[in-house]
């Protein structure tokens, strides 16, 4: 069970820092933003969502187990 528990937590992340890299270069390249401009977005907003999601993953954590909340905060991330 605990490799099952390390293997998601891979996949989980995995996608993300993808989604991120991606997202760095499409902005800059293709939509034209300047490198302070996507750094100031992204790292305010990013602050402010991590805090947020943060506080609000700890109070569900709290009603779950960690295998259950993994999976079903997986699903909310693809599709929301």
């Amino acid at each position: 069970m605990p490799w099952i528990t390390l293997l998601l937590i891979i996949f989980y992340k995995i996608g993300d820092a993808f989604v991120m890299a991606l997202s760095t270069n499409f902005l800059l390249n293709k939509l034209g933003f300047s490198l302070a401009e996507v750094g100031t977005i992204n790292k305010t907003f990013g602050l402010f969502a991590t805090i947020i999601g943060d506080l609000h993953g700890g109070y569900i954590m709290q009603k779950m187990s960690l295998f259950k909340a993994l999976l079903i905060f997986r699903y909310f991330t693809d599709y929301f």
